[in-house]
């Protein structure tokens, strides 16, 4: 009997250990992150009614212009949550993630910025700024180029203060090889 509690007792810490490993490799890793959400199907509803579906709500729900507002609203989604979120105690890393889904020359554009923001001098005072994508509409879509404008909720903390705001972000994006990036992205004015 106790040797089959040993038993029960070591695979269930093994499991745990197992877990607890899986998890701190998913938390690094922000490529296994976005395997993760692809097969979670964690989008939350976007408006879909635009350009996008060509009028034509009877289409087949795996057709090519169906994948193709999956994909976009997909990437819109984690592009402006990760672009728009950030923290002075995180060195840019939440723009910097959004490299996964930006085409060379936006990559290109985004670094040069983050070199310069990143030799400016720290701010003793704590700000962050976090970003919710509330509603994604594709307003224009033509073969391998798509407008989108993606309106956001943002909380922006600075030192003890909290100040909550909406704000629409624009987004160019080009089909690279079968795959929509961002190749623009633009804050619109408050």
């Amino acid at each position: 009997m106790r040797s089959r509690l040993i038993i029960l007792f070591s695979a269930f810490l093994v499991i745990i250990l197992g877990s607890i490993g899986v998890m701190w490799a998913v938390k690094k890793s922000p490529r296994l992150q976005q395997a993760i959400e692809n097969s979670a199907h964690l989008n939350r509803p976007v408006n879909t009614n635009s350009v996008a579906t060509n009028g034509n709500r009877n289409s087949a729900a795996n057709s090519p212009a169906n994948t193709d507002v999956a994909d976009i609203n997909f990437v819109a989604r984690n592009f402006t949550e990760r672009f728009g979120s950030d923290s002075s105690q995180s060195d840019y890393a939440g723009m910097a993630a959004a490299e996964t889904w930006g085409t060379t020359s936006f990559n290109d554009r985004l670094n040069s910025n983050l070199a310069v923001l990143r030799a400016q001098p720290v701010s003793p005072t704590f700000h962050q700024i976090t970003t919710q994508a509330l509603i994604i509409t594709i307003t224009s879509r033509v073969t391998s180029t798509a407008t989108v404008t993606v309106s956001t909720q943002r909380q922006e903390t600075t030192g003890t203060d909290v100040k909550t705001y909406n704000q629409d972000l624009v987004l160019t994006f080009r089909q690279v090889a079968d795959h929509w990036l961002v190749d623009n992205a633009s804050w619109q004015p408050l």
